[in-house]
């Protein structure tokens, strides 16, 4: 085994400067990284360069320039490795025992393993992650088996990602795409995580429940998180004769290790021994699935390195990247660090530098959320002056009480509608189908559009009430047909605008049109919206107004003439000298067919307008009496409409006063969460205390130990360390010992 090699990987993989050239892209992408340290680990085994001042950048262009000889793959295996990759916190039993720990480790050792592993299994189950279990080879031994692969990408994979699987692929399945804060614990990212997921996943189950979960998942997370991750180097020549078995191929042979070498090998030399760049070069490699006992591999054929988790080198990349100790390293939106959040981080700070950027985070942090809380203070005082916030929250329940009886009276009350209709399906029936928040809000925030819109016809028969009422009654339909949102925001567009351009309630058959001018007059209410959408829009509005028999003459002319447009133009490109009548029909077929979903989408729109329309001329007929002036339900064009009928009656004197309620509903939600806000951010606030405390502790730590190493040197005369010593501080250190703290301290 050589020992210097061991000890420049241990070296290189620790080092942050060397670390910070496998991270400098542009975005951090953990799979890029372990493709590159396997190629640091490739250039090391197969040169032996003792140098390791290099940047990646460096190994890459060295290793590119190698030419692979048969005297090369001679010595990769005479005195080449294996690796096998494994969580840090089996180091000091590899160490003692080696690869078969569990054989060798005494009851109480073994106890240990197994009470974790017992802990992991119930928070598997409670989170509902299945046990990832490994297949393996039934040996005739009872005994462990190893798995392990040639050096490369996936050496670094398995380690730094994945180790123990069962954890990073169950419990904290998707924890790197959760925001980290620079200069976190790593104990205490993992536990944020989980936290927050146990949080979510077991929200019906009991506090006590919940908070035994959260106990098992810190000793989880202490156990298996704690240490970094490892590999071991095991050599080739010591295990050459270890049994040994490929599964993927013959699972019931065993043969000599250096055979399935010399077998894979053959196929392109030392190039496929190795991991090399390629788009498969994370998951698939020739000697992946070699698996052996473990107890067949010797201690002595072992040597462990050490390297950084995934987790610390997405820390190492935020730092590159100029991010101060206490920011988010974020992956999605923004978040606001907490002031106990930057107190956890001081434990893990070990000189004055960091402290002081943590320090600059922090007053950062106190100035914002000062800021914050002075806000919404102002906000909740305005609507509620000279309250406490526990009479603020009182008020809010008292008003939502009063609101919700409100709303359950008006439901109850009875309503005009035309005899012998079906009652059973009515407006309370209609509102429980809008169970979703954001659909009953889009409902909500459309309606205070509609209320606050200057350009609405003002009138009791076709004003703002009757646009509220035939908004409301889109929005029943479309919910009850799943519309996309796209969809959703032109028949909104098309409803609040479809009577603008009335100026009287009898009859008109061009109030359409003029809705249309009027809108083209004021352009702005078409912004976000694409020309198709526009086209749709002025189209719908227009022939609201109309019959269905003009509807359908108007709409099939405009996509005559779609499809006659483009049909030209495409006629016009085929190049002289072919037969444009072969392929006038083929061609003509296709472009129908393109416009046959559109010309049926924008049918479907004007009946969903049109038939939301129609259910409000209950208004006109409340009794249902005169058929040709009020609602006649066969003259709906969509079946879905048809179940709205009884609910367009009870609509009539109650849907805008419930809208008007469920609005106030909102706002006083939107109050709680306020005052909810406030309180939140004053227990972080008051967190300022503990970390100016801790702050403090800290300072005076780096403080002792600096004046403790500094005078370790001076007094044994350690003269080539006190050189590289600046020479003010040396000078200090040079005066008496009586000054010497003062001096250090100003």
């Amino acid at each position: 085994m050589d020992k210097k090699l061991i000890s420049n990987l241990n070296k290189l993989f620790h080092s942050k400067k060397f670390m910070e050239s496998i991270v400098e892209e542009r975005y951090y992408d953990s799979t890029t990284c372990y493709e590159k340290m396997g190629r640091v680990l490739e250039y090391y085994i197969i040169t032996r360069d003792e140098n390791i001042s290099y940047t990646y950048k460096e190994i890459d262009e060295k290793l590119n320039k190698i030419v692979y000889d048969q005297e090369m793959e001679d010595n990769v295996l005479k005195n080449g490795y294996v690796t096998h990759s494994f969580n840090g916190n089996k180091k000091t039993r590899v160490q003692k025992y080696g690869l078969a720990y569990m054989e060798e480790m005494d009851e109480k050792e073994k106890q240990e393993i197994i009470e974790m592993r017992k802990a992991l299994n119930e928070l598997e189950e409670a989170l509902g992650t299945s046990h990832i279990l490994r297949y393996q080879e039934q040996f005739p031994h009872d005994s462990q088996s190893v798995f392990f692969c040639s050096p490369g990408a996936k050496t670094f994979h398995y380690a730094c990602k994945r180790s123990p699987e069962r954890l990073y692929f169950g419990p904290l399945k998707n924890s790197e795409q959760e925001d980290m804060i620079v200069g976190e614990k790593k104990e205490s990212f993992y536990l944020r995580y989980i936290n927050s997921k146990i949080d979510k996943e077991l929200s019906d189950q009991s506090e006590e429940r919940i908070q035994e979960i959260k106990e098992i998942a810190k000793k989880v997370i202490h156990y298996y998180c704690k240490e970094l991750p490892m590999f071991a180097m095991i050599d080739l020549p010591k295990i050459k004769d270890v049994l040994t078995s490929v599964y993927h191929y013959n699972a019931d042979n065993a043969v000599e290790l250096e055979k399935h070498i010399i077998q894979a090998t053959n196929f392109g030399g030392v190039y496929d021994y190795f991991t090399r760049s390629g788009n498969d070069n994370v998951e698939h490699n020739n000697l992946e699935n070699l698996v052996t006992l473990a107890k067949y591999i010797s201690k002595d054929a072992i040597s462990l390195v050490e390297c950084m988790s995934d987790y610390e080198m997405r820390q190492l990349y935020a730092r590159s990247k100029g991010l101060k100790i206490g920011e988010y390293i974020l992956i999605d939106e923004p978040k606001e660090i907490t002031i106990k959040q930057l107190t956890q981080i001081i434990k893990d700070c070990d000189n004055s530098n960091e402290l002081k950027e943590l320090q600059e985070t922090y007053l950062k942090t106190k100035q914002q959320l000062e800021e914050k809380i002075e806000k919404k203070t102002e906000i909740i005082n305005k609507k509620y002056p000279n309250k406490t916030i526990e009479e603020i929250n009182q008020k809010i329940e008292d008003r939502v009480n009063e609101l919700t009886k409100n709303k359950e009276e008006i439901l109850k009350s009875d309503y005009i509608h035309k005899d012998g209709i079906d009652t059973q399906y009515g407006l309370e029936n209609a509102l429980e189908g809008t169970d979703k928040i954001w659909q009953i809000n889009e409902i909500i925030k459309n309606d205070c559009a509609i209320k606050a819109d200057p350009l609405q016809y003002q009138s009791n028969i076709h004003g703002m009430s009757h646009t509220r009422r035939v908004s409301f009654f889109a929005y029943l339909i479309m919910n009850e047909e799943k519309t996309d949102m796209k969809t959703m925001e032109i028949v909104k567009a098309i409803i609040n605008n479809h009577d603008i351009g009335r100026i009287n309630d009898i009859e008109d058959k061009e109030h359409g049109a003029r809705s249309v001018e009027l809108l083209e007059q004021n352009s702005n209410r078409m912004d976000g919206f694409n020309n198709e959408d526009v086209e749709i829009i002025k189209f719908v509005i227009k022939e609201h107004s109309l019959s269905n028999k003009q509807n359908k003459e108007d709409l099939d002319k405009i996509f005559e003439e779609k499809i006659e447009q483009e049909y030209n133009e495409k006629m016009a490109k085929i190049p002289r000298g072919m037969d444009k009548q072969e392929l006038h029909k083929e061609a003509r077929n296709i472009i129908i067919r393109k416009y046959e979903k559109q010309k049926n989408r924008w049918k479907h729109i004007l009946d969903i307008c049109k038939d939301a329309d129609k259910l409000d001329r209950v208004r006109l007929d409340p009794r249902g009496v005169i058929p040709q002036e009020g609602l006649d339900s066969s003259r709906l064009s969509l079946d879905i409409s048809k179940k709205y009928e009884n609910v367009a009656y009870e609509s009539l004197n109650k849907i805008t006063d419930i809208l008007d309620i469920e609005y106030e509903l909102a706002e006083l939600k939107k109050d709680k969460k306020l005052v909810e806000e406030i309180k939140e951010d004053m227990v972080n606030y008051n967190n300022k205390e503990e970390f100016e405390k801790e702050m403090n502790s800290a300072r005076n730590n780096c403080k002792v130990k600096a004046q403790e190493f500094l005078s370790t040197i001076v007094e044994n005369k350690q003269l080539s360390k006190i050189k590289q010593i600046p020479e003010k501080i040396r000078k200090l250190f040079m005066k008496t010992r009586e000054k010497n703290v003062e001096e250090i301290d100003k």
